[in-house]
């Protein structure tokens, strides 16, 4: 679980709310797009797994930081949704090990954390 869990995920809330409502028009999918997902959350991944399949997409769900680099290394995702706290490895080392190892997709960062100040 990760840090702040008693928060909502209204981005994931969102995500889902857009993905139905796409689903509700009886839309393709744009394209085959290979998004992973990683979240050490159980909850939050099924919801962002459930969203992006949605769509139309096809979603890596993982659950580690360790197993979310090999996945970037081994099955070619198109973006990754990184959740930053993460046991273990975290969101900001997967990033640099992703990009050490020349993996240039792009990154969202989604992350349960709240500050009260200003980020620049």
């Amino acid at each position: 679980m990760t840090a702040n869990s008693h928060l909502p995920s209204v981005s994931f809330a969102a995500q889902l709310q857009a993905a139905q409502l796409l689903a509700d028009t009886g839309r393709e999918a744009p394209c085959c797009c290979r998004v992973l997902i990683v979240d050490d959350d159980e909850d939050n991944l099924m919801v962002a797994q459930y969203a992006v399949e949605s769509f139309g997409y096809q979603a890596i769900p993982i659950s580690s930081g360790h197993d979310a680099v090999f996945a970037a290394l081994t099955q070619a995702p198109d973006i990754i949704l990184l959740d930053i706290v993460l046991d273990g490895l975290n969101g900001i080392d997967v990033l640099r090990h992703l990009r050490q190892n020349g993996i240039r997709v792009p990154v969202i960062a989604v992350t349960a954390l709240v500050h009260g100040h200003k980020v620049e």
